[in-house]
């Protein structure tokens, strides 16, 4: 599934180009993720294999800001060695002394930095701004990647990008992952069709129980409740978390509901055409016919699977048995979606089969 969603979803795929390609320009980037976001290990192990990849000079570093106060001093205790540190002068700085040294490996590394407040990200970009406005012109930087999860609108700063996953991935990257994710399962187009639009309704920006519930396939169509229960209580996200799930029964049965109009009803509306096509001369010579609702329909193509049904029933349309059944179902299916009812996985599978 990560495979899926990081390497075939394009705007997915794009995000970790985006990342990639802005790091290797030289620029320091602010990864701004969601609380939770899909096969985070697989996002995190595809940029450090491209970065290390492309980062020739130096390595590439994994930092949590938790307990650091003071980045340059961090860095200054963590990248020089002893002679180096004994050079240092307080009324020069932590930053430009690191900027205008020439042999600190900073220069040719990348940090990795998962940041914890929004009170660490700007002690870390305050640091980052003063070391990089005394770098020589032409001369290597540090690059650093400041993971936040902060749900603050976030802006550019010099030499250093903003990139958010939720700027950077659309619900068709969803509808589109869910699709192809459906298209491995058992059953014909149709109900393939259906389980994605379901899902993707259920649960818009949340590929990875989208994930789990297409696994489950008929189950999940027939009972949606208790596989979502069941997936929630048995199952964790790829990095360990649980799923919250919080979605009730009305809700459930609405997303449904709007996938079988989606999926379900044009079909019937599609059968509904070819029985007046196969019929059309039969029912033609029983019109003008007035509806329960006063109208009165005087063309073939207007007349709809109701009143075929009460002009098969007086004798009016010759209509062979197995045709008239399957227009009765499809008639009460029609009548149940019309009306804001749910359709049976029964009555589905009569219908897309």
């Amino acid at each position: 599934m990560d495979t899926i969603w990081w390497n075939k979803i394009p705007n997915a795929a794009q995000f970790i180009q985006r990342i990639s390609d802005t790091v290797n320009e030289g620029n320091s980037i602010i990864l701004q993720l969601p609380e939770t976001i899909p096969w985070y290990g697989s996002l995190r192990a595809e940029l450090e294999e491209d970065l290390r990849k492309q980062n020739s000079l130096g390595g590439l570093r994994f930092l949590n800001s938790e307990n650091i106060n003071d980045p340059g001093e961090y860095l200054f205790r963590n990248n020089c060695k002893s002679e180096i540190r004994a050079e240092y002068r307080p009324s020069k700085g932590y930053a430009r002394f690191l900027a205008e040294h020439e042999e600190i490996v900073l220069h040719e590394d990348i940090y990795w930095i998962c940041i914890d407040s929004d009170k660490n990200l700007e002690l870390w970009i305050a640091f980052v701004e003063a070391y990089y406005s005394k770098i020589p012109r032409g001369k290597s930087k540090c690059r650093f990647i400041f993971e936040t999860r902060t749900h603050e609108v976030l802006n550019d700063r010099k030499r250093i990008k903003v990139i958010s996953y939720n700027d950077s991935i659309e619900h068709y990257d969803n509808v589109l992952f869910n699709m192809l994710v459906a298209s491995s399962t058992n059953g014909n187009e149709i109900y393939k069709r259906y389980l994605a639009e379901a899902v993707s309704l259920m649960f818009p920006s949340d590929v990875e129980f989208a994930a789990k519930c297409i696994s489950n396939g008929k189950l999940f169509l027939s009972d949606a409740k208790s596989t979502i229960e069941s997936i929630a209580n048995n199952c964790v996200r790829s990095d360990g978390s649980p799923f919250d799930m919080d979605i009730t029964d009305d809700v459930i049965n609405e997303r449904l509901w709007e996938a079988q109009i989606k999926i379900i009803f044009p079909i019937i509306e599609h059968y509904r055409n070819h029985i007046v096509q196969k019929y059309h001369d039969e029912i033609s010579s029983a019109l003008p016919i007035t509806t329960n609702y006063g109208d009165t329909i005087t063309s073939a193509a207007d007349v709809e699977l109701g009143p075929i049904t009460s002009l098969v029933a007086g004798g009016k349309v010759n209509m062979t048995s197995a045709d008239y059944q399957k227009v009765v179902k499809y008639k009460d299916a029609r009548n149940s979606l019309a009306h804001f009812s749910l359709l049976t996985q029964q009555e589905v599978d009569y219908i897309i089969s």
